[in-house]
């Protein structure tokens, strides 16, 4: 049986409470996750994510809140980047003062990944 929930997403931990389980699991388990997708050639993609501010508020509060989050969450890669950084990556985002950048979020197949566990599970 496989999962019916997940969303292919790894996550950085960005969102979670400073020391709680998940921000953890999160910082841990990404690096650790992408190396067991690349050794056993799950596709993944190490693609990074960007957070637009489409507003002032989230601009010059949210964003930063959300940063200073990451950092105390162990996640050392964030970045906040400006409206132009934005523009030149992605054209077609309309953003307010800029976004915070996540370069170790990622995605991979869901379905190659349980098929690869239930491989290795089968071999022990």
């Amino acid at each position: 049986e496989t999962s019916s929930r997940n969303s292919e997403v790894i996550h950085a931990g960005l969102y979670y409470p400073q020391n709680s389980w998940k921000a953890q699991f999160c910082v841990q388990g990404k690096q650790s996750l992408y190396n067991y997708c690349k050794e056993r050639n799950v596709p993944y993609h190490n693609c990074g994510k960007l957070i637009v501010a489409t507003n002032e508020q989230q601009w010059k509060h949210d964003l930063p809140r959300l940063y200073q989050q990451a950092l105390q969450n162990g996640v050392m890669d964030v970045e906040l980047v400006t409206e132009e950084t934005v523009q030149l990556w992605e054209p077609n985002i309309v953003c307010v003062g800029g976004a915070l950048w996540s370069p170790s979020t990622g995605v991979l197949d869901s379905h190659s990944y349980m098929t690869q566990l239930l491989a290795d599970a089968e071999d022990t």
